[in-house]
């Protein structure tokens, strides 16, 4: 932005009092009186701009001051983010989270690829009766087609659009909530909140959410989809819906945004 200051100046003309029938005193007068003030008025106009330029100089060096404020604040405030933030990075994806989750040792072999889920990562939020909290990755490996012999799905589009899968994902959570433990605790009644898709290096993610009951509590799942090499991922961020939409919903998109395979 910039800033202009304008300042008028008034020229004083000379009393014009005639003296005598040639008018003689008349220009003498009108001379001497428009010299002086034409003197006066260069001074001020030197004093005026003067304080003008001298103002401008401190706007700038003000501003640049600001400049530097503002750019080592947000400096500051990155490197506290990254000091909050921990990477996870394997062989096949990488996601980074807030510090205070922490990953479960569980034996991935056994939940690998062979697995029914898949599972690859779990980690829980550490902090005192928020466990519940949880960001899994599992990974599927795409089935054969028997008459091509051809991966049924070798990119994410392949699984269909993203309004597609976020139904698929919602009746997915809603029927596995319609067991008679799950019907007496209320089930699952997912709802979709989001669908959306976000393509990057060429990769085309769908990110999910949607919300759900689980014992009458409400929470909100994030999830992120896509296809690699043949192998179907999938993140899941899961969270009580208060922290989920409040204050900390915008460090828990990120969890989802930073999933990239690699």
């Amino acid at each position: 932005s910039s800033s202009s200051s304008s300042s008028s100046f008034s020229r004083r003309a000379g009393s014009r009092v005639p003296t005598g029938e040639d008018g003689g005193g008349e220009d003498e007068d009108d001379e001497c009186g428009t010299n002086e003030d034409v003197s006066g008025v260069e001074t001020t106009r030197r004093r005026t701009m003067g304080g003008v330029l001298g103002a401008g100089a401190m706007m700038i060096l003000n501003a640049s001051s600001r400049g530097r404020g503002t750019s080592a604040r947000a400096q500051e405030k990155e490197e506290e983010e990254e000091k909050n933030t921990q990477e996870f990075t394997f062989k096949t994806f990488a996601l980074r989270t807030p510090s205070y989750f922490k990953e479960v040792d569980v034996d991935y072999e056994k939940g690998g690829l062979r697995g029914a889920n898949g599972l690859e990562l779990l980690i829980r939020d550490s902090r005192l009766g928020l466990a519940g909290n949880t960001v899994m990755l599992n990974k599927q490996r795409s089935p054969m087609d028997p008459n091509t012999n051809e991966p049924l799905f070798s990119a994410t589009e392949d699984l269909g659009n993203v309004e597609k899968v976020a139904e698929k994902l919602v009746a997915g959570e809603n029927e596995r909530s319609k067991g008679a433990k799950a019907v007496l605790k209320g089930g699952a009644k997912a709802v979709l909140k989001e669908a959306k898709k976000e393509t990057v290096d060429g990769i085309t993610y769908y990110d999910v959410s949607y919300t759900k009951k689980v014992s009458f509590v409400d929470r909100i799942v994030r999830t992120r989809v896509c296809v690699h090499d043949n192998v179907l991922f999938t993140l899941t961020v899961e969270t009580d819906l208060e922290r989920g939409t409040g204050e900390e919903a915008q460090s828990l998109d990120d969890i989802v945004t930073s999933f990239k395979v690699l």
